[in-house]
């Protein structure tokens, strides 16, 4: 019998009760709010619109409610960061992980032929013989609206956009204080 020695990773995925009003609220940052160059970004390319988390926090927390339920979490959720990506022809973002917090979270705003596509990397890939590593990277399935949580030291990245309509997303970090 095989046995998986290390599963740690994994994501828990759910859907925006708030979908439409998150939308609206990212499309009005998009136009109103300044476009930033955070300190990852010199090895990806991609336009970033920062939220101020005590703003755009309640937009969040009916996700995060879900999340908790999922989880298994009762304790307190802090938003430390988020953020908009809006990916043009050609904009991708590296593998990555987020340091400093507990999980990561993302949710695709929009979807259509050729847009990026987020996937989770194999941290395991170029450590393990080749013939031991089933996959490199994994797409999750999503649609505009889900949200995906998972610990923040999964690698994590953007494929190319290859499109001419803007890929839209929200990205942020949390810390579960209690755990």
């Amino acid at each position: 019998m095989k046995n998986i020695l290390f599963p740690s990773d994994f994501y828990i995925k759910v859907r925006a009760p708030n979908f439409e009003e998150i939308c609206s609220e990212v499309e009005h940052g998009y136009q109103d709010l300044q476009k930033y160059d955070p300190p990852w970004s010199e090895h990806c390319k991609v336009q970033t619109v920062h939220f101020e988390e005590d703003e755009f926090v309640r937009f969040l927390e009916p996700s995060f409610e879900l999340f908790k339920e999922e989880y298994g979490y009762d304790g307190e959720i802090q938003c430390v960061d988020a953020w908009s990506n809006f990916y043009e022809r050609g904009h991708f973002q590296e593998i990555h992980t987020h340091p400093d917090c507990d999980f990561a979270g993302a949710m695709m705003l929009n979807s259509g032929k050729d847009f990026a596509g987020f996937y989770f990397a194999n941290r395991m890939m170029g450590l393990t013989p080749t013939k031991y590593v089933v996959d490199t990277s994994f797409v999750p399935d999503m649609e505009p609206g889900d949200v995906l949580f998972f610990p923040s030291y999964v690698l994590h990245g953007v494929s190319p956009h290859n499109s001419d309509i803007i890929r839209a997303s929200i990205s942020f970090n949390i810390k579960l204080p209690s755990l």
